[in-house]
């Protein structure tokens, strides 16, 4: 091949992925992404409340019985690096706080849960499933998952914004098998910029461009040993 069809072959290449790069199935320019993202988060804050034990429901059309909750939108504190924290005034403790992810462990009971955020017709709407759940699989707390904190390749494990909004909360110094074994404290969300990304991420999956929801509660912070 002659350095002339070379070229030419070379620029239809890149004209093809320029162009089918909005198209489903291709990713979409990162700037778009999270522009999409950014607004998923905001609806998907619109539409959900605590429940009485903390755990996150979507409002209700047809059942008029739930107007009387607060839309998580009224209670989110957005950070500066684009992340939410929404803390759940029914359910705050007075424990110690993290200050650091190598210097703190955890005991938390959690659901971890990924959204992709998506765009149809200017209209954005969003796709959630569980990643893993303490409290759906064993019903234990668990010390220091991955996301927090990871002793090899801590930078593509550890979700940085995740640990940030943990901070913002204090622990609820509860026993792994105390009673009521969840009350849960809050939600930490975090667009898909902030999480996984475009990587390959601990869970295995093959989706990109997630955004996470962590809803949890602290239960213990301790001191790690040296």
């Amino acid at each position: 091949m002659n350095l002339k069809k070379l070229g030419f072959l070379l620029l239809a290449v890149f004209v093809f992925w320029s162009c089918s790069e909005d198209r489903p199935g291709f990713f979409i320019s990162q700037n778009k992404q999270n522009k999409i993202d950014d607004r998923a988060l905001v609806k998907y804050l619109e539409e959900h409340y605590f429940a009485e034990d903390g755990s996150v429901k979507v409002f209700s059309s047809k059942d008029k019985s739930d107007d009387r909750y607060t839309p998580l939108k009224e209670l989110a504190e957005k950070a500066p690096e684009g992340y939410y924290v929404v803390k759940n005034p029914k359910h705050q403790a007075a424990g110690r706080s993290i200050s650091d992810n190598q210097t703190d462990k955890i005991l938390i009971q959690y659901n971890l849960q990924s959204l992709k955020a998506l765009e149809q017709k200017d209209s954005v709407y969003y796709l959630p499933s569980t990643i893993v759940s303490t409290v759906n699989s064993t019903g234990l707390p668990e010390w220091d998952p991955v996301f927090y904190h990871t002793t090899k390749e801590a930078d593509s494990y550890e979700v940085k914004s995740i640990i940030e909004g943990l901070k913002k909360f204090k622990s609820s110094e509860k026993k792994a098998n105390e009673e009521p074994y969840v009350n849960f404290q809050g939600l930490i969300l975090v667009p898909s910029r902030l999480a996984y990304g475009r990587s390959s991420n601990p869970f295995n999956i093959k989706q990109t461009d997630l955004s996470l929801i962590l809803n949890f509660e602290l239960y213990q912070v301790v001191q790690r040993k040296e």
